[in-house]
This record gives C-alpha cells, structure tokens and sequence, in this order.
C-alpha cells in the first residue's frame, strides 16, 4: 500500500491536495477522517459519503467527517460504517469505499455520473489536501482545480490540471464532470505533487454505490425494522442484504462477501461465480467455468472472447479439461494431472465414472480416467465413416504404387 494519501494505480509512494486552484463552494465535497490520515470525499446521500478505499480501515468504522470550507466546520459527524468496494485489493481493483455517517447532514449530495469518461473530457477536482508540498499543516481547505483526462484503461483515469495539481490529503475528492456530477475519485497523484493524478471511474460502479445508499440511507435500510415491499433488498429482513454479515448461497453477489470468482475460474455453482453464471465446458461436461451473460463477443471479459447462446465461452479449446495437456495438477480444472500421459484427468472407481472412450485404469497415481490406446482424448472414437475414409486412402496409395511401377 502506498503513503497515507495515496492509492493504487500510480508509482509507489506517490503522494495525492490540491496545489494551486481556487477556493470551492462545493459543499458536498467533504473532510474525511476515518483513521487513516486526512482524506477527502464527497456525499451521495445525506448519510453516505464516497471516498477512496485506501482512506478507511474496513470493518473498523472510526473517525468522522466534517462539513465547510476548513475551520472552524460547519459540521462534524461521527463515521458508524465504511464499505470498502469488495473488488479493491491494495494494488488492484477499484479504489472507492463509502462511508456511513451517524446523522443526516444539512448539505445536498451530489450524484455520480453513469456516463462514460473519455480522453479529452474535463473534470473539477475538489478536495482539502496540502497547498503546500511539505507543510502537513496546510491541509483542510476546500480547493478545486480543472483537469483534463489524457489517458484511461477500464477502471482508472489519468488527468493533468490546468495550474493545478493533487498532493497529500485530496484522494477520496471527486472529479465532477461538465454536469456536476461524480464521474471519478481521487486515488493518487505525483509524489512532488506536481505530475499528474489518477483517478478511479465511478460510471462501472454506480450500481454498487446505489445498492449501498439504499441499505444505508433508504426507506428500506438497515435500521432495525423489516419493511415490506421494498425495491431493494432490506437488510432486515433478507440476510443477502448489506448487514454486516456474509450470505454465499444469495441469488446476487452479498455485498458483505468477499469478491466472487472471475471470468474463467472454475467453478461448480453458479453461486462461486460473481456474476453467477457457471457454464460447463463444451469439451467436458464436468468442468464448470464462470462466465458472463453477453449479446455479442465484445461484451465478454477476459480470458473469453466468444459469444454462444448469449453466454460468454472461450474463442479456443477450454483450457484445464479433462484430455487438455499438462504438466502439473495445477494446469488442470479438476486439479488432477496424469503424469504418465500428460494430460488432465480425475480420479475413478470404474469405467462409467470416466469420459467416453476413456477408461478407469490403475496407474502409478492410483485410479485414473486416461483415454482408451487408438481413440481420440475427449473425442468418440473411429465412426465408421472415418474408417471407411482411412480404407479408401489406403487404396489409393496402392493404385499409385502400382502405376509407378508399371511405367
């Protein structure tokens, strides 16, 4: 993890305030101190605020979030929640995390973007980082700069100011785009606070961030009540909602859950998918891979890239089923590699526990499925019709021969 300040997505150590820029009204944008240092972030509900992931300690709610312009506060409310996005890792996945204050605040929230950031759009950065570089004590004035993006891959952004730049203290601050609302958040900046900065895209995320306001600060919350007929799951009655507590056997992934596996991982249920659909290999009905629904290939994540029935498979052969080649029982989706011949395979009692023209044979392993000696791995054997074809080409290399002897 880097500096206080910083996040992932940029050099190690690299510092994200903001030097130069002007004073801000945004009165949205808010402190955050939840334990970590001083952060920035800005409310998208009266009792929730977004901010970046390396500035909360998850599952830990401390701190408190203050309100104005820099002191003397507005406001300052206790902090009794913070929700890490479950897809941040450190130095991987989205840097946002929400932050779930004790009381309502007097100011008006703003409302992240679900349009796509592109290269050239600019942004208003606000936060209450260090207007001077090494001066701690410059932080917690609310200050904005403009920012153009000059660069971006699926989850982040990269945006140089105009005049301006982020230093130590803005990561969690909001990137408002031309209509005011959130389309990025803070995550770090150059470590002499005078490069450019990284952004985390809130667009990918707006479903998470509403699902969270709704638990949080809805009319179906987590408020010690069970409501019914919610349009969102209310975590008081259902235990898939967001309670604090893990549900794996849940329809939708449980916020409170570690992240589900990813496009290609193996899988046996649906339910150890993230996006809970488990589609078994065209090659081997008893491997399962996590998939994703899709309308045409473009739509599927890496490493599928073939669209088939409206769920997403791999362009090629599957890779780690059972007849795929390997080398050790990691190659292999059913964790078993048979040394001898060189391919995946699984363990067995008799010949039906295995694929067809395949065998339940004693090996120096123990008991393994392996492919019957003359018959294709994975495949059904020699139909008729490719005997047939092997007999005619027999006879007309003989023909051949014949004819060039006689000449």
């Amino acid at each position: 993890m880097v500096a206080v300040g910083c996040a992932s997505g940029a050099p190690a150590d690299a510092p994200a305030a903001l030097i130069g820029g002007g004073g801000s009204a945004e009165a949205a944008v808010v402190m955050v101190d939840a334990g970590v240092g001083p952060c920035s972030g800005v409310l998208v509900a009266p009792r929730v605020v977004l901010t970046a992931a390396h500035c909360v300690v998850p599952g830990a709610p401390t701190g408190e979030v203050r309100l104005g312009s820099g002191a003397p506060w507005d406001e300052t409310v206790a902090i009794v929640a913070v929700h890490r996005h479950r897809g941040y890792g450190g130095d991987v996945g989205p840097d946002l995390a929400l932050v779930r204050l004790a009381t309502a605040t007097s100011a008006p929230p703003l409302a992240p973007s679900v349009d796509p950031l592109a290269v050239g759009a600019a942004l208003t950065v606000v936060g209450f980082g260090r207007t001077v570089v090494d001066d701690p004590a410059t932080v917690g004035a609310r200050r904005a700069g403009v920012f153009t993006v000059v660069a971006g891959d699926a989850e982040r952004v990269t945006a140089t100011g105009v005049g301006a730049a982020t230093c130590a203290g803005d990561s969690g601050g909001p990137g408002l785009d031309a209509a005011g609302r959130i389309a990025a958040v803070v995550s770090a900046g150059g470590g002499d606070c005078a490069g450019p900065t990284w952004l985390t895209r809130v667009a990918p995320h707006a479903g998470w961030i509403a699902a969270v306001v709704a638990a949080w600060d809805g009319p179906c919350s987590a408020d010690g009540v069970c409501a019914p007929g919610c349009a969102t799951v209310d975590p008081d009655c259902d235990p898939c909602g967001l309670d604090g507590a893990c549900a794996s056997a849940c329809p939708a992934p449980d916020l409170d859950c570690p992240l589900g596996a990813g496009a290609g991982a193996t899988c046996a249920a649906a339910t150890a998918c993230e996006s809970r659909v488990c589609v078994a290999a065209p090659e081997d009905a008893t491997s399962g891979y996590c998939s994703a629904p899709c309308t045409v290939a473009t739509d599927c994540p890496s490493p599928l890239a073939a669209c088939v029935d409206q769920v997403c498979q791999y362009a090629g052969a599957t890779p780690g089923v059972v007849g795929a080649a390997c080398s050790a029982a990691a190659a292999c989706r059913s964790g078993l590699c048979d040394l001898g011949a060189g391919v995946c395979t699984r363990g067995c009692d008799a010949d039906p526990a295995c694929p067809a023209d395949w065998a339940c044979t004693t090996t120096a392993q123990g008991r393994l499925c392996r492919a019957v000696e003359g018959c294709a791995v994975g495949g059904g054997g020699r139909s008729d019709a490719g005997l047939w074809a092997l007999a005619a080409l027999v006879a007309l290399s003989l023909r051949r021969r014949r004819a060039s002897a006689a000449s």
